[in-house]
């Protein structure tokens, strides 16, 4: 249902757009995020043919998990230990476990 209304919204906006390769180079985007709401958006768009997707501008990234010291704790009578998250090398939040 919400993924109906923001393909209605893409296509009512670019069809304002009068430069028709603007439109084609938003909507080449949209194969990265999901193929269904590319067509979608094409054929509302009355664009024909497989929609090429864009290169990314940025290579993701995957959050990844490491463990980079423990800490043990005693918290309510439980002795806990904390693993941190880490992204891309840095530091972003701690996980607390028995």
């Amino acid at each position: 249902m919400e993924q109906g209304h923001i393909a209605d919204a893409l296509v009512f906006e670019l069809s304002k757009v009068e430069e028709p390769a603007i439109r084609e180079r938003v909507v080449s985007h949209l194969p990265n995020i999901d193929e269904k709401l590319a067509d979608r958006v094409a054929a509302g768009l009355g664009m024909t043919g497989k929609i090429q997707p864009a290169k990314a501008a940025v290579e993701p990234r995957r959050l990844e998990l490491r463990t980079a010291h423990f800490c043990y704790t005693k918290w309510g009578g439980c002795k806990l230990r904390t693993a941190v998250a880490t992204f891309g090398g840095i530091p972003t939040g701690g996980l607390c476990f028995q």
